[in-house]
C-alpha cells in the first residue's frame, strides 16, 4: 500500500495493482474524512501508539483528501470543524512537569497528526497508571470513567 501511495503521488509508472491499491487508500481516507467526530481509544505501546493505528494513519493521510501543501501557505489541514476524543491508557503515568513526561510519544503524536489534518478540537482522557498497586489502578480507572461520563454528555 505504501509503495502504491508513493508511486501514484510521485507520478512514476504505477502498476495497475498499485493504482488499485491507491484507490483503496482513497476510499479509506474519504470514509475517515466523512466523520464529524472521532473517538480513539488507544494504549501506549513502547512509549508510542499501536502499530496498526500507525499503519491506518499512514494510509488515510492523503494530500488533496485531508491536507494540502502550497508554496505560499505550506501545509494546511482540510478537516476543520471536527472533534476528536482521545482515550489513552498506559502502564506508567507521564504527567507534565515530571521527568517521565518526555517519554510520552503517544499523546504528542496524536495531537500533531490530528492538528496536521485540521482537527484541533480535542478532548483527552488518560487511564494511567495501569501497572501499579490495585488501589492506584482502581483510582486511575475511576478518574478516567468519570471524565468519560462528563465527556459523553457534551460530545
Amino acid at each position: 500500500m505504501i509503495e502504491a501511495k508513493f508511486a501514484v503521488l510521485r507520478a512514476t509508472n504505477a502498476t495497475e495493482e498499485q493504482k488499485r491499491r491507491w484507490q483503496g487508500a482513497v476510499r479509506l481516507s474519504r470514509a475517515f474524512n466523512a466523520a464529524d467526530k472521532y473517538v480513539f481509544s488507544l494504549p501506549m505501546w513502547n512509549f508510542g501508539i499501536p502499530y496498526i493505528l500507525k499503519h491506518y494513519i499512514d494510509i488515510v493521510t492523503l494530500p488533496g483528501e485531508n491536507w494540502l501543501w502550497t508554496p505560499g501557505e505550506g501545509y494546511s489541514g482540510l478537516l476543520q470543524g471536527k472533534r476528536a476524543a482521545l482515550i489513552y491508557s498506559s502502564a506508567g503515568d507521564y504527567p507534565v512537569g515530571l521527568p517521565s513526561h518526555d517519554k510520552d510519544f503517544q499523546k504528542p503524536y496524536m495531537r500533531t497528526w490530528l492538528g496536521f489534518l485540521g482537527i484541533d478540537d480535542l478532548v483527552e482522557i488518560t487511564a494511567a497508571p495501569t501497572l501499579a498497586s490495585p488501589e492506584a489502578v482502581a483510582a486511575a480507572l475511576a478518574r478516567a470513567r468519570n471524565e468519560a461520563e462528563r465527556l459523553a454528555e457534551g460530545f
